[in-house]
């Protein structure tokens, strides 16, 4: 190592999961795990890699405020630093509100019934950028046309915006306004009436894999030991259209800048390139784009054997594409995966351990000391008995981790749990299956705020109270921000299904009666929660419902054993 790349700074964003999960872009993940390899490494860009130099949004820490706060420390960083050299790279997608011609990225915490407060205003993010006081500022904004990046095969369809929005890449005058003021450089990956897309191993985007191509040198000469934002530039706008092109699509990268030729880099960590150039580097580097990585709490990356390999812990990892496997093409999913060629003499947890590998075979098998249970399509007409448990639960956030959690726990005991995740096929009639929720024998609800105020949760509950013994049929968790134990905050939630109602029936108004079917039918929907949410939420407040963190931290054993018995009942 020839030094460090000790004024450089970056805040890297990658949306991933969101909270709507029908604007969920996973790669996103994968490419700003990519990039910080490559710039932390020592012997490549040579930032230092510590939380004050490098941080990473993604999912759950991906929301707006989380992301004004990333920018805020990026401030800081540049008064602190008055030789800071800051880049500032976002993946996600981007909504033009064709009334306003205002802009939005679309955060974790989005929220499409509410999308005005929930997106991230771009005028925001300009602020917060331009408040950066640094002489040399680098924004890398990879925000796809509708959902060019979520499917590299167009196999998904894309996600659909509110009336009046359309989904785009950032507009030029948008651009223009985030490149004024001296030192400030904005490359975007496409025009706005193009796609971002995926290379066609699913792994990365083709803009962030070149992006990194040439933060390795590949547009720089001989003997360089920095690489330059021109020299990204050069390289991004020949290798991303020719790729582009050989997948038969196309994509152009757009450059805004008017600023000196500053260094954003170092060069194969300051030796620079060899006398054959990039062709020289160019094999050994493109591996290190595909290697296993690791972050957060719990998680563990393996890139081979375990034996003598370090295994780094953490949540939030990305194994691979679409978190695809072993050689058997098993799909890992959540929090708690691992992904190796081979284990031996290894116990993980409680319950697992990893056997030899048989001579001859290279995945890793898991024995379980619990059964698990099997499972097949769930078929919303059909009667599967009175030991199956179903959850009702609000998409994303502590909600939907909270659910994972209970599934694991559930699968462990051999209770099989009918959730909608899983068991709710292409083509499944979503109020069929709701309604088959509100007829199950044992139900788990997981209460929020965000619960109380959707129509297809309180649609679930309704319809459990409908059917007779809510009491003895639910087991709930109830979250700290459902606020249901004072009358004031139960009288809010009826304010919210009134507004709801008033502003329905306000629009309803505004058309003709024959364009009305279905219409109607909310409006009852809204009206019945709205006559029978403080009575429920009355009786879950008068149970001992214990709290999200006892039920964590004891595995969810007293939920478990409950349920137990209302099957053995």
């Amino acid at each position: 190592m020839f030094g460090q790349f000790s004024h450089g700074y970056a805040l890297l964003i990658g949306v991933g999961n969101c909270a709507e999960p029908q604007f969920s872009l996973p790669v996103t993940v994968n490419d700003m795990e990519a990039l910080r390899a490559v710039l932390v490494n020592p012997d490549l860009c040579a930032y230092p890699d510590t939380d004050e130099h490098v941080r990473l949004l993604h999912d759950q820490t991906a929301t707006s405020q989380g992301i004004l706060d990333g920018l805020n420390w990026l401030q800081e960083r540049a008064i602190a630093d008055p030789s800071a050299t800051i880049i500032v790279y976002y993946s996600g997608h981007g909504w033009l509100d064709t009334t306003s011609q205002q802009y939005y990225l679309i955060p974790h915490d989005f929220d499409a019934y509410d999308w005005r407060n929930t997106a991230l205003d771009a005028k925001d993010f300009n602020a917060s950028l331009h408040a950066i006081a640094a002489k040399r500022l680098l924004v890398i904004l990879d925000c796809c046309h509708a959902a060019g990046m979520a499917s590299p095969k167009d196999s998904q369809p894309e996600p659909r915006p509110p009336r009046g929005v359309i989904p785009t890449a950032e507009p030029k005058g948008m651009i223009d306004a985030l490149a004024q003021g001296e030192g400030r450089v904005v490359f975007t990956s496409c025009r706005g009436e193009q796609k971002s897309w995926i290379r066609s191993d699913g792994a990365m985007s083709v803009y962030t894999y070149h992006l990194i191509e040439a933060l390795q040198g590949a547009a720089s000469s001989p003997g360089a030991t920095e690489v330059t934002v021109f020299d990204l530039a050069n390289h991004l706008g020949d290798a991303v259209p020719k790729t582009a092109t050989a997948m038969g699509k196309t994509q152009t990268p757009r450059f805004e800048t008017d600023t000196e030729r500053f260094a954003i880099a170092l060069l194969q960590g300051g030796k620079g390139l060899p006398s054959g150039g990039w062709d020289a580097v160019k094999d050994p580097v493109s591996a290190t784009q595909n290697q296993v990585s690791a972050s957060g709490q719990r998680s563990i990356a393996i890139g081979g054997s375990v034996s003598g390999s370090t295994i780094v812990t953490g949540d939030g990892n990305v194994v691979g594409s679409g978190n695809i496997v072993g050689s058997g093409n098993v799909v890992q999913r959540g929090k708690y995966n691992i992904n190796a060629n081979s284990m031996s003499g290894l116990h993980i947890g409680d319950n697992y351990t990893a056997s030899e590998p048989k001579k001859g075979e290279e995945r890793c098998e898991l024995h379980s000391d619990q059964p698990t249970p099997s499972r097949k399509p769930y078929d919303a007409g059909e009667d599967t008995g009175e030991k199956a448990v179903f959850i009702s639960y609000a998409w994303g956030g502590e909600s939907e981790e909270i659910a994972n959690h209970i599934e694991q726990a559930l699968q462990q005991q051999g209770i099989l749990l009918i959730r909608d995740k899983n068991d709710l096929g292409f083509k499944g009639r979503i109020k069929a299956f709701m309604e088959r929720i509100g007829q199950g024998n044992a139900v788990i609800v997981i209460i929020s705020e965000k619960y109380l105020k959707s129509e297809n949760c309180m649609f679930e509950l309704v319809e459990i109270a409908r059917n007779g013994d809510f009491y003895d049929r639910i087991f709930p968790v109830i979250l700290d921000d459902a606020q249901i134990y004072k009358p004031i905050q139960r009288i809010r939630y009826i304010q919210h299904w009134e507004d709801q109602i008033k502003e329905l029936d306000e629009a309803m108004k505004t058309v003709g009666a024959a364009n009305m079917q279905g219409f109607r039918d909310d409006i009852d929907l809204y009206t019945e929660i709205r006559g029978t949410i403080a009575e429920l939420t009355n009786t879950l407040k008068d149970m001992n419902t214990l709290t999200a963190r006892i039920h964590s931290e004891s595995g969810f054993a007293e939920l478990i054993r409950t349920i137990q018995q209302k099957l053995n009942e």
